[in-house]
């Protein structure tokens, strides 16, 4: 985080709360990180939502029995490089993320997080 932080700050992105893997017991899968950073933000656990794109994020998510959602993007790509892929090709990612996602227990998949309208949960 020593890095990333002061690199999100730098392209406009603040971060209301962020927990490091030391600062807790247990890394992921284990649902620690999120449990800790939901406590900094003053929220409550029950109305959380969790967006991961990885097996092992959406595993800590579940675990607590909350529910979860993921974008099963091309995240590793920047805006170009996922601007010239074929549609057939982005919805084959997309189905090969539900598949992954669905057997870790995600409850539910997108395409994109840009459309969601989220209201502040506190």
């Amino acid at each position: 985080m020593e890095q990333v932080v002061p690199a999100a700050a730098a392209h406009g992105v603040t971060l209301d709360a962020s927990v490091c893997v030391s600062e807790v017991e247990r890394g992921r899968p284990a649902p620690d990180m999120l449990l800790e950073c939901v406590s900094r933000l003053g929220l409550r656990p029950e109305r959380w939502v969790v967006f991961d794109d990885t097996p092992v994020g959406i595993e800590a998510a579940v675990m607590p029995g909350r529910g979860v959602s993921l974008c099963g993007n091309t995240c590793v790509r920047d805006t170009a490089e996922t601007a010239a892929l074929s549609d057939a090709y982005r919805a084959g990612t997309h189905e090969r993320a539900v598949e992954v996602f669905a057997k870790v227990g995600a409850g539910g998949t997108l395409t994109s997080v840009a459309a969601l309208e989220l209201e502040d949960p506190r």
